[in-house]
């Protein structure tokens, strides 16, 4: 402590021992000695407490100047030995409670139990001197030695428990930090202390009782301001319990008859209480203090896990590390996981780092620096290596200068590293890139001076790195038109784009060599942006000369690739309209082959056997050549990808029934047995109805064609899982080996000599592969090999949702049968038809067929005729062809439209054509047709849609085939 210091505290020291001393003598139960609370008592140890032990002499000053000005009878060395004592006293208690490491400001438990403790022993000094100088230069007997030592004692112990933590705590600056209710709370108690002590010793007649009262009070200053309110309300209660029992007031007074004993009780009262507010007092603030560290310390592991970082504190002479914050899950590690020593912080450390990292730590351990800090790499628990920025400073140092603790900071700066790191490798891959580039790259300032050339650039221009940065861009390069005339910086875009460091996109000019040649170029200009401002611009170029060649040749190649596709699309736009009129120009005789077939089937009677055999064969191979040409149709749609499917729920077991019943007759005309079980109960799948029943009809034609006559083809359907699978049979020639991988093939045949023995065009099982994956199912085949018959199983998804009653139902019957019943269930009396067609067999087949259902018809040869005879007599259905001359069924409809209803505009009409594809039907519908049926057409079905059309509303087609 410096000297100016020191003696202001000794002044202070002296000034209050001698005020203290003054008013405890005042109320000495032995004259000139003790008094029932010595307040100097406990002003001498706290001073030496804060001033040191070398101020004791200011308590022997202030004792004698005390008794000096009380005017002491006692010889000199009596009052020297006393001041004597009451400063050794006060030196070994200080001394005992700085060896018991003493904080003076009481913040803990064992401060306050110390103090009290020494508080207590130490006061047997100074009472033990005084007591015996007393009994030798007095005389006294050895009963007045022991009352004496026992008023001494218990004197300068109650002054020490009121007064040394009243000067500690104010002096620690404890009150200076309480907030302003604690204030308010430390005078209301303090006054409360006043009041009550004043009601408990201020009568003359006062219950033992009433005592107590104070002990509410005091331990409400204690829990509300900690020990400096303790401490503070106790020195009015000491004062007023010293001064009503000296007078004679309060309970004390009458509760014992002698002076001794209330004496006595006083003390015990003052120390009781003192105590018991001290005690309940640290307690509180440790409390306090408890809570408030476990916020600063949430808070401070909150503030560290956010900014991710670790603390570290190092006791540097046993090595120990104390770890916080973010240190151990930033390596991988729970914090028990790690060990708190300082060897084991070595092991993490990477040996390329370990060295450097000592050598910056043992320097500032040594003082040689004034903060330490170091990066380097530590051992993550996975065996990575994690980049950490450690800060830190030594806090403690011993009186030699040794370092004692240290603490600091960990930050992980991994990610920092690694961007510098891609930071740097991109700036080597970015010069790399340049050097090695065939692009002409630069870097200008605003002057137009070049600051980097690449190699590229200064090989296309022909000049030296020392030549471009030594004049402008613009006097280099281009600095006239290619026709000779000056080229002035203000009109060059990348000369106006340099000084204020702005883009230029691409860019075509000409640019002029060393040697005075010229290249053409395409150039751009990219400002480089630091800190927000442009630093310099970046001009790349490309000699595109080559290039310019190169783009004619392109434009020529594609100009000629574009008349290829042309043709390409020519071609198969032809092939759709050959194939459409193949169709046509096919479908048109054969319905009259099947119509009429089957009218003559109808007719002629039964003991004709041989005339009955002909006309089922002619109508047999006349359907089978409309298979061929749906076959033709519907190949062609699967590899332009142009084929439709109409997906709905429905019932597979309905699609078997109706394509079993389609192909009876050529199963019955060669005596070929048809095995087919009950199907399972809906068996739902979601498809094209018409589609499916492809598919099974394919697999059963292909069975019966090349099953011998007298042979079987068994068909199963069965669930299996998800999936239902439908089976196909046969007992026929079977498939060689060879053969089963190109079965599925388009036009594949095992026969395809000129001697085969099976006709077709091999399509119908390429078919049912395309169709069966567009529903996303799958098929496949197996035989054991000629003569062994041959096994087609399609397995389809099942559909999860009901299928709908009815949804899928076909008719199950041959068309023959079918055409048959019309003929017999179908009665269309009182119903007016007008058939539109140019072919003359077709109008006769349908006008037959019409009419032998008592339909009254009228036909027509074109559009132009129907349209007199519609508006001549407006007839209940409407039968049109579509392909016509002059007048085709799409105009002759639109025209039909145009008329008012009562003139036939909304009559029923329905499209009767050979174009099949999916796109004649939208188109026939959208032109205005209620109906589109395909040639060659069954008569039930035609003869049903007539029906239906002419039943008015209730029984209208709308937009359906039919």
């Amino acid at each position: 402590m410096p000297m100016r210091k020191s003696f202001l505290y000794a002044l202070a020291l002296t000034v209050g021992y001698f005020l203290l001393a003054d008013l405890g003598l005042r109320w000495g139960t032995v004259s000139g000695a003790a008094s029932p609370v010595f307040p100097a008592a406990g002003l001498a140890l706290a001073g030496l407490l804060l001033g040191g032990l070398r101020l004791w002499p200011a308590i022997v000053i202030g004792r004698l100047a005390a008794a000096f000005v009380q005017g002491s009878t006692l010889p000199l060395w009596i009052d020297l030995s006393l001041a004597g004592g009451n400063a050794l006293g006060a030196v070994a208690g200080a001394y005992l409670l700085q060896r018991l490491g003493f904080d003076a400001s009481l913040a803990r438990l064992r401060d306050v139990l110390g103090l009290v403790a020494i508080g207590i022993l130490h006061s047997v000094i100074p009472a033990t001197l005084g007591a015996g100088v007393l009994m030798i230069g007095l005389d006294l007997s050895p009963a007045s030695f022991w009352f004496s030592w026992l008023g001494w004692w218990m004197g300068n112990a109650a002054g020490v428990l009121v007064i040394t933590p009243l000067v500690l705590t104010w002096a620690s600056g404890n009150l200076a930090r309480l907030p302003p209710a604690a204030w308010w709370h430390l005078a209301a108690s303090t006054t409360a202390a006043v009041l009550t002590t004043w009601v408990v010793f201020g009568s003359e007649a006062s219950p033992l009782l009433r005592t107590f009262l104070v002990f509410p009070l005091i331990m409400w200053a204690g829990l509300g301001s900690g020990v400096s309110g303790a401490a503070t309300a106790m020195v009015p209660i000491t004062a007023l319990g010293v001064w009503g029992t000296t007078l004679g007031y309060g309970p004390l007074a009458t509760a014992a008859g002698a002076d001794a004993m209330r004496f006595i009780l006083l003390q015990q009262f003052i120390a009781v209480a003192a105590v018991t507010g001290l005690v309940l007092a640290v307690v509180a603030d440790e409390r306090r203090a408890h809570r408030a560290l476990r916020a600063s310390e949430a808070r401070l592991a909150l503030a560290l896990e956010a900014g991710q970082l670790a603390f570290w504190d190092w006791h540097v002479p046993s090595g120990r590390v104390s770890y916080g914050g973010m240190w151990a899950p930033m390596l991988g590690y729970r914090a028990h996981e790690i060990e708190p020593h300082f060897e084991i912080w070595r092991r993490l450390v990477h040996p390329d780092d370990l060295e450097r990292v000592t050598r910056s730590l043992d320097a500032h351990v040594e003082g040689q620096t004034e903060l330490y800090e170091c990066e380097y790499r530590l051992r993550h628990r996975d065996g990575t290596w994690r980049w950490v920025l450690d800060r830190g400073r030594v806090v403690q140092r011993d009186a030699n200068g040794a370092a004692i603790r240290a603490l600091g900071t960990h930050a992980d700066i991994t990610a920092r590293k690694q961007a510098e790191e891609i930071v740097r490798e991109t700036e080597t891959l970015t010069r790399t890139i340049a050097e090695n580039s065939t692009q002409g790259l630069a870097l200008m300032d605003h002057r137009g001076y070049c600051t980097y050339a690449n190699p590229a650039w200064l090989s296309m221009t022909g000049y030296t790195a020392e030549e471009i940065s030594s004049t402008p861009l613009h006097d280099l390069v281009h600095h006239h038109y290619p026709d000779g005339r000056p080229y002035p910086k203000d009109e060059c875009p990348i000369d106006r784009a340099l000084p204020t460091q702005s883009s230029v996109r691409r860019h075509d000019d000409l640019f002029f060599r060393k040697d005075g040649s010229s290249f053409h170029v395409s150039c751009a200009a990219s400002p480089i942006v630091r800190a927000g401002h442009p630093a310099s611009t970046v001009i790349e170029i490309r000699d595109v000369t080559a290039e310019r060649a190169a783009e004619a040749e392109r434009a020529e190649l594609l100009r000629r690739e574009r008349a290829a596709r042309e043709e390409v699309e020519r071609a198969s736009r032809l092939k759709d309209e050959f194939l459409s009129t193949l169709s046509h120009e096919l479908r048109t005789p054969l319905n009259a082959i099947i119509g009429w077939s089957q009218i003559l089937r109808h007719r002629v009677v039964a003991g004709d056997p041989d005339l009955q055999r002909g006309l089922a064969a002619i109508d047999r191979n006349a359907r089978i050549q409309a298979r061929l040409v749906e076959d033709l149709l519907d190949m062609s749609g699967i590899i332009s990808g142009k084929l439709r499917l109409d997906m709905q729920p429905m019932d597979l077991g309905d699609v078997v029934t109706a394509a079993l019943g389609s192909v009876a007759p050529a199963a019955a005309a060669k005596k070929i047995r048809l095995e087919w079980g009950a199907a399972p109960h809906h068996v739902g799948v979601r498809g094209d109805p018409g589609r499916l029943q492809q598919v099974v009809w394919n697999l059963l034609n292909n069975a019966i064609r090349f099953t011998a006559a007298g042979g079987t083809v068994q068909v199963a359907l069965t669930r299996a899982g998800d999936h239902v699978a439908l089976t196909v049979s046969d007992t026929g020639q079977g498939i060689a080996p060879e053969f089963l991988p190109y079965v599925f093939d388009r036009f594949r045949q095992a026969d395809s000599s000129t001697t085969r023995y099976h006709g077709g065009l091999g399509l119908g099982l390429s078919i049912v592969k395309n169709l069966t994956e567009l529903h996303g199912g799958s098929v496949r085949v197996a035989s054991a090999g000629l003569g062994h018959g041959s096994t087609f199983t399609v397995e389809l998804p099942l559909d999860a949702a009901e299928t709908p009653a009815g949804a899928g139902g076909m008719a199950s019957r041959g068309a023959a049968e079918d055409a048959t019943e019309a003929f017999d269930a179908i009665d269309l009396g009182g119903v007016s038809v007008l058939v539109v067609d140019d072919d003359a067999d077709a109008r006769e087949l349908l006008g037959s067929l019409l009419e032998r259902c008592r339909a009254r018809v009228r036909l027509a040869a074109s559009g132009e005729e129907g349209l007199v005879l519609l508006q001549a007599e407006c007839p209940h259905v409407l039968v049109s062809d579509i392909g016509m001359p002059e007048m085709d069924g799409y105009e002759f409809i639109r025209h039909v439209r145009a008329l008012p209803a009562e003139r036939g505009g909304r009559v029923q009409a329905l499209a009767l054509t050979a174009y099949a594809n999916p796109a004649d039907r939208a188109r026939s519908l959208q032109a205005g047709f209620q109906g589109y049926l395909t040639k060659p057409v069954n008569p039930a079905e035609l003869l049903g849609a007539v029906a239906s059309a002419s039943d008015g509303a209730a029984g209208q087609v709308t937009g359906q085939d039919i």
